[in-house]
């Protein structure tokens, strides 16, 4: 058996979505994937230990580690809570869209 060892480690820089403020991200990735070739591909294999991909001197291990990291990542990516603020509109105040949506409401 063949195997790829995948061994990522560093930091995504993100923009979080509470204050759209950067929120460093460590990434630190080690997996171990099977290289499968022909009828093995075809097997299924009960086995959640080992993810299989199939072996190719065409292999795109860039695009490989690509996905691995982009998988790793939150969905929407936050600070912790009372960590950040509203994110400010352009004259200086927190922004509150619910307030001024229901100010909208009322005009009309």
């Amino acid at each position: 058996m063949l195997f790829l060892l995948l061994d990522v480690s560093g930091v995504c820089h993100l923009r979080c979505q509470r204050c759209l403020e950067d929120l460093p991200h460590s990434v630190d990735l080690a997996s171990r994937l099977q290289l499968l070739e022909g009828d093995d591909l075809m097997q299924d294999d009960a086995s959640d230990e080992v993810d299989g991909i199939e072996a190719s001197k065409e292999l795109d291990v860039l695009a490989l580690v690509e996905d691995e990291i982009l998988l790793s990542l939150p969905f929407a990516p936050r600070h912790d809570e009372g960590v950040c603020e509203l994110a400010t509109n352009s004259f200086g105040r927190a922004d509150d869209r619910f307030g001024m949506l229901a100010q909208l409401k009322n005009k009309f």
